[in-house]
């Protein structure tokens, strides 16, 4: 009863305005009703009907609406049409209703909202599909808009059918009529010249002729290369209610550009490829490393973040697949025979594609000077109990996973008479390190080899016999970088795990048959081992004081901080002295004892090229 309520206490129903004794009464009546209270502000509804359902309309042959509403009946009312057999005539009066909103002469929202769709459209983003008869020639970017569309769609749309909101023909069968789909519009520049009609095409072609290409396409304010541009076009999402352009920018309007942040005094710098640096990139037909961007930024001419770089390409193998010898498995091989592998470069001789995984074993005193290259340098060398000058060295990629170096120092407790607490004596020392790293054959020649080292390396914990006929263990050398240098040892435990994402290499020929060069093999296998180090060293506190109470640094190095060019422990030698010029040695340096502009420069270098 909350309207009877709201009728009877009008300082509730804010919108009633009029009514009998000041009440929401009908006509000369006394009882409360609906049919007093007025409608709102915007007037009477477009389509009226009597309350009670049974009085005339503005719609013609409102009778038969009643007459299919009795024929449908029950819930079977949506079998076939959503809405039921009344929903034909439901549309025809939505079509009534949205007829005279939209094109109501004494009002203007109609009107106001065709401009609303078409501003819509303009300031939505062009495509290659915004052109045409539909798009006003690019004026509007989706399309124009007219209220036939929506009408059209208010009629049909208890059928299913979904129509067009834009263009001139909402159906779609009138091509030139009607809004394009990108797919449609990419489909038909493939089918008639690709080169110049389409936009990316077009726009490389422009900068490649360091020209400004307008109306692409026939589309008004399109325009390709202008400035630091590399699009515009009016309206878009930078224009205001479609009055503008929208550009979009190439990268290098921000080319040395400062960045002064609250007036800081430190400014950032960009410098990124322009378009033409892009463009003047030779093409790679041979998967070689191209030039290093930062040669071209040039980072010695204009404040940047760059860093000084060798230059990879030209700097005598200074990049890292050539200095390393990683090796490149993009780099072309046999296309007509997949079991040939990578070719050499520059030659037809084919070859491993990683130096160090297919790097053989070899014995010798000491590392050759050919042996592979890392980032990290890892290898092992098992010592020859009879002769312990010759060393049978391993090598391996240092795909390292993980590295632990555990310390464990043991103390012994004592309980004395009396006392409740134990108390403590030092008992000895102890360390265990941990390896665990990866082998991975990525190519033909690298995978036999590498089996040959993981082999030979699972040998070494089983004994060596010697001429008497007793058994003996194998002392190793671990180098693992510039921590573990040449150190002594032996290996406790070792494991080999095979990860489910490893591939296997099957062994068959191109004709299917055996391919006895190899054998059925994972690519990929995990090596876990565990290190005993054996020091060369008493085992003891590292730093110590010398006579002058300055702070020195014992041979108890267990990280190495060494290579094959000596150590950080010791101190660096100091730089040349360069004498004082004091009031004494003017007189000298007035009669000609001065120094050339030649040795000035050559002492000064030698001070600046000191590396510590």
């Amino acid at each position: 009863m909350g309207l009877v309520t709201l009728l009877n206490d009008l300082t509730d129903f804010k919108y009633y305005s009029g009514g009998t004794g000041g009440k929401g009464y009908t006509g000369g009546g006394t009882a409360p009703g609906m049919k007093s209270v007025p409608f709102g502000e915007s007037g009477k509804p477009l389509i009226t009907f009597d309350i009670n359902n049974n009085g005339k309309s503005d719609v013609k042959n409102i009778g038969l609406l009643e007459t299919l509403g009795s024929i449908e009946g029950g819930d079977n009312g949506d079998f076939l049409l959503r809405g039921g057999l009344q929903a034909p005539l439901r549309a025809g009066i939505d079509v009534s209703r949205l007829t005279r909103y939209l094109f109501n002469p004494k009002k203007s929202n109609g009107l106001l909202f065709t401009i609303k769709q078409n501003l819509l459209s303009r300031i939505s983003v062009k495509t290659e599909a915004s052109r045409g008869v539909a798009y006003l020639g690019g004026v509007v970017n989706e399309g124009v808009y007219t209220p036939l569309s929506t009408l059209a769609q208010a009629g049909v749309g208890f059928l299913g059918i979904h129509l067009n909101k834009q263009g001139l023909d909402p159906t779609g069968l009138i091509n030139f009529l009607s809004i394009n789909t990108y797919e449609s519009i990419i489909k038909k520049q493939n089918k008639d010249n690709f080169q110049s009609s389409n936009r990316l095409v077009g726009l490389t072609n422009a900068i490649s002729r360091g020209e400004e290409k307008r109306r692409f396409n026939g589309q008004l304010g399109y325009t390709l290369n202008k400035g630091n541009n590399i699009i515009e076009y009016g309206g878009g999402p930078n224009s205001i209610l479609g009055i503008g352009k929208t550009k979009i920018s190439f990268a290098d309007n921000r080319i040395n550009i400062k960045n002064n942040v609250n007036d800081s005094p430190f400014f950032n710098y960009y410098k990124t490829y322009s378009s033409s640096n892009l463009l003047d990139q030779p093409k790679n037909f041979d998967v070689e490393i191209q030039e290093d961007f930062r040669k071209k930024l040039d980072p010695l001419t204009a404040p940047t973040f760059l860093s000084i770089s060798p230059n990879y390409k030209t700097g005598g193998g200074k990049n890292i697949e050539e200095r390393l010898g990683l090796g490149n498995p993009g780099q072309k091989g046999n296309r007509s025979d997949y079991t040939i592998g990578k070719l050499q470069k520059g030659t037809l001789k084919i070859q491993p594609l990683d130096t160090a995984t297919s790097y053989p074993i070899y014995i010798s005193d000491n590392v050759k000077k050919d042996a592979p290259k890392d980032l990290c340098q890892f290898r092992i060398a098992i010592i020859d109990s009879a002769n312990p000058n010759a060393k049978t060295y391993i090598h391996f990629r240092a795909f390292i996973n993980d590295f632990s170096d555990g310390y464990k120092s043991n103390w012994k407790s004592q309980k004395y008479m009396g006392r409740g607490e134990e108390f403590y004596k030092y008992d000895g020392f102890n360390r265990d390190i941990s390896i665990s790293f990866t082998a991975a054959a990525q190519s033909k020649q690298d995978l036999i080899p590498m089996y040959k080292k993981l082999n030979y390396l699972a040998s070494t914990l089983a004994p060596t016999y010697t001429k008497s006929g007793y058994m003996a263990g194998n002392l190793s050398q671990m180098t693992i970088g510039g921590y573990l240098y040449e150190q002594p040892g032996f290996i406790e435990s070792l494991n080999f795990d095979i990860p489910q994402e490893s591939p296997w290499e099957i062994g068959i020929d191109t004709t299917g048959e055996t391919d006895s060069t190899v054998k059925e093999l994972p690519h990929i296998i995990n090596v876990n081992l565990k290190f005993k180090p054996i020091h060369k060293f008493r085992p003891s506190i590292n730093v110590f004081s010398d006579e002058e109470g300055e702070i020195q640094f014992g041979q108890e190095r267990y990280i190495a901080l060494q290579d094959n060019k000596g150590n950080s422990y010791d101190p660096p030698p100091p730089p040349p002295q360069i004498a004082s010029i004091n009031e004494a040695d003017s007189d000298e340096l007035n009669t000609g004892n001065t120094m050339t502009d030649a040795e000035f420069n050559s002492v000064m270098n030698s001070v600046t090229n000191i590396t510590y």
